[in-house]
């Protein structure tokens, strides 16, 4: 399977941030007078720490959604996490995340 990459712009930091898009509900439940709920866009990535130590998951939902792009893929079918796999036609190199293996994902 293939699980879309993104990268956005926070609008906290202005900075560029990666990750996997999802969106949620600002709340569940509201008045009709409230009018319409606010959808929040993330994108949820992780931390890398040392050898051997857990990754650290990371969530940014402060994105500013007009500058949304889709990057690449991340493969789940590979043995091997590797990395991101660029859009086609892309010629552009990417980093490699962890070489672990990628069972949990099958």
């Amino acid at each position: 399977m293939k699980i879309p990459y993104y990268k956005a712009i926070d609008k906290e930091t202005n900075r560029e941030v990666e990750g996997f898009y999802f969106e949620y509900p600002e709340t569940t439940y509201a008045f009709k007078s409230d009018g319409p709920i606010k959808v929040i866009s993330c994108l949820c990535s992780y931390r890398i720490t040392d050898w051997g130590l857990p990754n650290i998951p990371t969530l940014c939902n402060s994105i500013d959604k007009s500058t949304l792009e889709q990057i690449g893929w991340i493969d789940t079918e590979q043995d091997y996490f590797t990395g991101v796999i660029p859009l086609e036609g892309d010629k552009w190199s990417y980093k490699i995340l962890h070489p672990l293996k990628n069972q949990n994902l099958k």
